[in-house]
């Protein structure tokens, strides 16, 4: 999730997600999840959602279905991989994929040095090539060295043996990878790994 200053929290979020709020506190009086909403022509509009725990979680469903006297509907804006129609008795729900934004790998090889891998106990090593018709610069083989501190090197080759495996992308498939939009069994399912 994002980190945001007192700043932030007062400023824009204030500003961007008009509405209520709603708190969930655990019985230590910890806040552990919240919903920003409001409530307008019979829907219940969630502009914001965040739990930290199960619990949290259902707290603010159960809050959100106390309202049904008043509302029709519910909306909100959930990540593509949200479980929430798994949980649902009826999943009978309208979903649509709306992309949140745009992103781009500019730089290979810097995107690659400031990325953080999972640890390991061993380095591992792939022979990556890179297809980007609009940044020339990461056109190119390399070798990728991933680190058992998971500090990864990407390397430019030239001499690639023959017997060897390749992974083969474009630079939209490893962003779509690395921002983790996309896992590779989907790219690869897809043609674009």
């Amino acid at each position: 999730m994002l980190v945001r200053t007192d700043l932030w929290w007062e400023r824009r979020i204030s500003k961007r997600k008009q509405g209520q709020v709603a708190l969930y506190s655990d019985a230590a009086g910890k806040g552990q999840g919240y919903v920003i909403y409001g409530v307008k022509n019979n829907e219940f509009i969630i502009h914001e959602m965040f739990h930290l725990s199960e619990e949290a979680r259902a707290a603010l469903w159960t809050f959100i279905a106390q309202h049904n006297s008043m509302i029709d509907h519910v909306s909100l804006d959930a990540p593509i991989d949200d479980r929430l129609p798994d949980m649902l008795p009826e999943p009978s729900i309208k979903q649509e994929i709306i992309p949140y934004c745009m992103a781009r790998i500019v730089d290979m090889q810097a995107f690659i040095h400031n990325f953080t891998f999972q640890e390991s106990f061993y380095s591992d090593s792939f022979i990556l090539e890179v297809k980007d018709e609009h940044a020339s610069w990461n056109d190119g083989t390399y070798e990728l060295t991933i680190e058992p501190s998971g500090i990864g090197r990407l390397l430019q080759v030239n001499d690639i043996n023959e017997e060897i495996s390749i992974i083969r992308a474009g630079i939209g498939a490893l962003t779509s990878f690395f921002i983790s939009y996309r896992t590779c069994k989907q790219l690869s399912h897809s043609n674009h790994i």
